[in-house]
């Protein structure tokens, strides 16, 4: 008998590491705790915006977050938090961050710099090159706006940027006239 709750418990335990490693491990830190968690491990905060009654998200939730490839590459590269856009808090953030869409992304250095923003549902492909414009100091959207406003206008950049502030759900039509 003493065997039979020893192989049990062991199966429970790779089962539930199995389901850590095969989706993304939101909600486990309050932001505050993401911030100080980013400092220490020098990675940056991947801040999902989304909630229960979004079709977008809940895409996002079943077809992206259990994807065993992308959870990994998340869970080890960046502190992911979750937050309801309508709790107050989430208004906040979305204010913060100028979130009007959902589900959105805002990738956070630790001094809560935004690296990257992008908004909506996305391949996996899509998904994973996002995460990777995130996690490169230059090549993501704040970068291209800061050297945008610097005067960068050669066409390989403008086409880069009128995608990221696309993505990021900035675009307007102003820009595309400019």
């Amino acid at each position: 008998m003493r065997h039979i709750v020893i192989t049990f418990m062991l199966i429970c335990t790779a089962a539930t590491v199995t389901a850590q490693q095969s989706s993304i491990q939101f909600g486990i830190l309050t932001y505050s705790e993401s911030i100080e968690r980013a400092a220490e491990s020098q990675r940056p905060v991947l801040l999902y915006i989304g909630h229960e009654e979004c079709g977008s998200c809940l895409t996002i939730q079943h077809k992206i977050f259990t994807d065993r490839a992308i959870a990994m590459m998340v869970n080890d590269n960046f502190v992911p938090i979750s937050v309801d856009p309508h709790s107050s808090f989430g208004r906040e953030i979305c204010g913060m961050f100028d979130v009007e869409t959902h589900p959105a992304f805002v990738v956070l250095d630790s001094d809560q710099n935004v690296r990257h923003k992008f908004v909506g549902v996305f391949s996996k492909d899509d998904f994973v090159q996002q995460l990777k414009i995130g996690l490169n100091d230059e090549d993501g959207l704040e970068e291209y706006k800061r050297r945008y406003a610097a005067g960068e206008r050669d066409k390989v950049f403008l086409l880069n940027y009128i995608s990221r502030m696309r993505d990021a759900g900035e675009l307007t039509s102003d820009m595309v006239r400019e």
